[in-house]
């Protein structure tokens, strides 16, 4: 824990009056807020250094914050006034990133410290909390000690060093009383004892060595060392030491004389901290620096200078400014412009400057200066800072490049893309999109999807982007819009947090698609429904499909076959034709139809009419062979039947058919020969008609006796024989 000495720590201790000004309101009330979580602090804000200093004048305050960017009076100029009219008041200066001239600038004015604006709020704050202590802690010390040295100078006024006189033991003989003062003792506390303050062990021993170095002819030494107080704080002491001889030659005594020199100390750490963190700055800084005083002669430069300007080391050792810019113009695309606003900037005082130098080579530099003024308005001359940006030159040209070939790539998409808000709001959309949806693409952006494609003011049932963000991840649905059928798919988009911030929402047009499935689904349901069994086979003469009709036709199920040579279903008769029948079409020739006997499971074979056709993708080359089989066996027994049939009854109407023909041909003869009467003509027709009636009652019943009894006669031949 930090511990502040003259600092407010308990609870009924007053509270720090802290005046924090600042031209944004916003940061008032956050700094009051933060400030004033300590106890401790008590924030007055003012929104202009002129309302500050009307506060100061009417009020005490024991540190200032301010803002350096206000209008009207920055914060240089507001601590330079605080300085001349309010003296020694603690002063923290708050500055931008990159503002380095404006730190180096406050801290030689008298800015007890500078914070940089940016980063985490907390660390800010207490940062912030921490520096208010120490200045005003610093600065109570300081009045304290003024007024403590104020009380002893009332006492003793000629006396400010230390003056003591002790034997080579280190027993003490006489001290003054501003010994006694410094180290808080009483004189015979002193005196006849060997006192001696707490000295670090190795400044202790340097002490010892140059005292045992003192001689007749080398009598006196000044040393500086710290010394370790009674409450632990450190101090810086100077002494002179006078070893005193006697007329032998015999150390007796020494005198010594001493001061307190921790300010002058305190004040040389800060002076070399603040030239090593400048130094350290130049250093490591990205930046090359260069600083050039009132007369144009180098202060100051780094490394990184030289090496962005390439400037030869006979030229920087000079010192000379002009002798510098002569070696570099010839580098430069436009070096009357370069030297020209040099110039320019060297006798316009008061002006800074930020702008591009472009090189020959292609390299661009960013090059910023601005003036050094200190108190009294006193010029110092210029700091310049340049800092080679090609890289981000050449970065932010491909950047550009890349968005413009991201848009193009996006809008050559033939999907409609939209990116969301997570609200729902487009972002941004593609060309495809303004297409589909007819209208402008800046009528598109701001807009909600559901108001454009579905004239709703919400979300409808069973939308993706909705679902997606219900479940984090992708999400589809198909739509039918426009007649038209879309897959609408949305992806999420997650931000560092792995929250979802935005959401890809793309429409693919599978109306074709939908289209062929239906297709697909009917061409199978028919397949599937055909009495001809159905198969697919590929180039490498395996079985690709089979449907139900072929199961029952070869005994097999789609599971056995599917995928084995199609020789599986063919007989050694059959297994020639179909190999001619497809060496035929792989050479690109018409559709093969033909009869064969085929094989069914266990080694059941039977007739068969085939029917072999190409099968060929989209872009016409042949994939593979369709083969519609159709079983005979039932043809070939009706027709067998029908045969059968036909033999019976020619065999039945032959003898009758005979007589009849006769008898006829008799009746013809005796007719002729007018041989007989009408009535026996009459009698013999009749005889006759009764004779064909029986003929066609015995076909009839022949025909019922066929039909009945055998059901496999094809059904165009029983309605025949039906009839």
């Amino acid at each position: 824990m930090d511990i502040y000495p003259y600092m407010p720590d308990g609870p009924e201790s007053s509270a720090l009056s802290v005046l924090y000004v600042d031209d944004e309101p916003a940061v008032l009330k956050l700094s009051k807020r933060f400030l004033e979580k300590d106890a401790h602090f008590s924030v007055t804000a003012a929104a202009s250094a002129r309302e500050a200093i009307d506060l100061l004048t009417a009020h005490h305050f024991d540190a200032i914050v301010s803002d350096y960017r206000m209008p009207d009076m920055d914060g240089i100029e507001f601590l330079k006034y605080t300085r001349e009219q309010f003296d020694d008041i603690p002063f923290i200066i708050v500055t931008g990133k990159g503002e380095e001239d404006v730190v180096i600038q406050a801290l030689n004015l008298g800015a007890d410290f500078y914070l940089q604006k940016g980063g985490d709020p907390d660390t800010h704050y207490g940062t912030l909390i921490h520096n208010i202590r120490r200045a005003v802690a610093h600065r109570r010390s300081v009045q304290a000690l003024h007024e403590s040295e104020e009380r002893y100078r009332n006492v003793v006024e000629d006396q400010t060093e230390f003056i003591s006189r002790f034997l080579p033991d280190g027993t003490h003989v006489f001290v003054n009383e501003a010994y006694c003062r410094y180290y808080g003792m009483k004189r015979e506390e002193i005196i006849g004892h060997r006192f001696a303050p707490e000295i670090p062990p190795e400044d202790r021993k340097r002490i010892n060595d140059m005292l045992a170095s003192l001689t007749p002819d080398n009598p006196v030494m000044t040393i500086e060392h710290p010394i370790i107080m009674p409450d632990g704080t450190t101090r810086w002491q100077q002494w002179s030491d006078r070893a005193i001889f006697n007329e032998h030659g015999r150390l007796i005594e020494y005198q010594s004389v001493g001061r307190d020199i921790t300010d002058r100390k305190q004040a040389e750490e800060e002076i070399r901290f603040k030239n090593t963190l400048l130094t350290t700055q130049q250093d490591t800084s990205l930046d090359g620096i260069l600083v050039v005083d009132e007369k144009g002669e180098i202060l100051s430069y780094n490394q990184q200078f030289i090496t962005i300007w390439g400037i030869p080391d006979n030229a920087i050792t000079t010192r000379s400014n002009g002798q510098v810019l002569g070696t570099v113009t010839d580098k430069l695309a436009d070096p009357e412009e370069f030297l020209a606003r040099v110039r320019d900037l060297y006798g316009k005082k008061y002006e800074k400057s930020h702008e591009e130098v472009h090189f020959k080579d292609g390299r661009v530099i960013e090059r910023y200066s601005a003036p050094m003024w200190g108190e009294n308005n006193r010029y110092y001359g210029r700091v310049w800072y340049f800092r080679d940006i090609t890289g981000r030159k050449q970065a932010e040209e491909e950047i550009r490049s890349a968005a413009v070939w991201w848009q193009r790539t996006f809008d050559a998409i033939t999907d409609p893309i939209f990116i969301f808000e997570r609200d729902g709001t487009i972002l941004r959309s593609n060309a495809a999109a303004s297409v589909i949806l007819g209208i402008p693409h800046d009528q598109i952006l701001g807009r909600k999807c559901h108001e454009l494609v579905h004239g709703t003011p919400d979300f409808i049932p069973g939308c993706p982007f909705t679902a997606m963000l219900g479940s984090g991840a992708a999400e589809s649905y198909t739509l039918q819009w426009n007649g038209r059928w879309f897959k609408v798919t949305t992806h999420p988009v997650f931000d560092e947090n792995g929250t979802i911030a935005q959401a890809i929402h793309v429409m693919t047009d599978i109306d074709l698609i939908k289209r062929a499935a239906e297709e697909r689904a009917r061409l199978a349901a028919i397949i599937d429904s055909s009495q001809d069994a159905i198969i697919s086979i590929t180039l490498d003469c395996s079985i690709a499909s089979w449907n139900e009709s072929a199961e029952r036709m070869f005994d097999h199920t789609a599971d056995e076959i599917i995928g084995k040579h199609y020789n599986e279903i063919l007989t050694p008769e059959s297994a020639s034709a179909w190999s001619e029948a497809f060496t035929t079409l792989l050479k690109g020739e018409s559709v093969r139809h033909g009869e064969t006997v085929l094989l069914a499971r266990g080694g059941r074979t039977f007739e068969a009419s085939f029917s072999l056709s190409p099968v060929r993708d989209d872009t016409g080359k042949l994939c593979g062979i369709a083969a519609i089989v159709r079983d005979l066996s039932d043809q070939r027994k009706a027709e067998r039947d029908l045969i059968a049939f036909v033999t019976e009854a020619a065999l039945r109407l032959k003898n009758p058919v005979e007589i009849m023909r006769e008898d006829l041909a008799d009746l013809l003869r005796m007719v002729s020969a007018d041989s007989l009467s009408g009535q026996e003509i009459a009698l013999l027709l009749h005889v006759q008609i009764r004779n064909a009636s029986q003929i066609l009652e015995n076909l009839q019943v022949l025909n019922r006796a066929i039909v009945e009894g055998h059901e496999e006669i094809p059904r165009a031949y029983r309605e025949f024989l039906s009839s």
